[in-house]
């Protein structure tokens, strides 16, 4: 036997039953939702099929427009002027002193002659 065998076909079976009678289980144990009645929309259909005329017409009119609003004084309205910006300049910054840079130097300084 195989240290990682796949799963029978008894026990996969087992397994889908098992998980289909708990989710059976839980939706019988739900409460039922409520439904609640909804107005059917009433659908109104137009005697007359519009025109590639009327479609032109659509198009080339917006739909402000169309529903009787003075354009020019709905955009004195709704849109303002945006005031110029300034540029504001950059003020630098002082710059810090540097810290002494470390340097290495020869070995030859750091060791003490050696007296024989």
């Amino acid at each position: 036997m195989t240290a990682m065998s796949a799963p029978s076909t008894g026990f996969r079976f087992g397994y889908a039953l098992g998980t289909l009678t708990r989710e059976f289980l839980r939706t019988m144990k739900r409460p039922a939702p409520v439904v609640l009645a909804q107005v059917q929309p009433v659908v109104q259909v137009a005697s007359i099929a519009p025109t590639r005329s009327d479609w032109d017409e659509l198009c080339r009119i917006p739909t402000l427009a169309r529903r009787g609003v003075d354009l020019n004084h709905w955009f004195e309205t709704n849109t303002k002027a945006a005031p110029p910006t300034k540029r504001r300049s950059r003020q630098r910054k002082p710059s810090k002193p540097k810290a002494p840079e470390l340097r290495m130097g020869p070995l030859n300084d750091l060791i003490a002659p050696i007296a024989i």
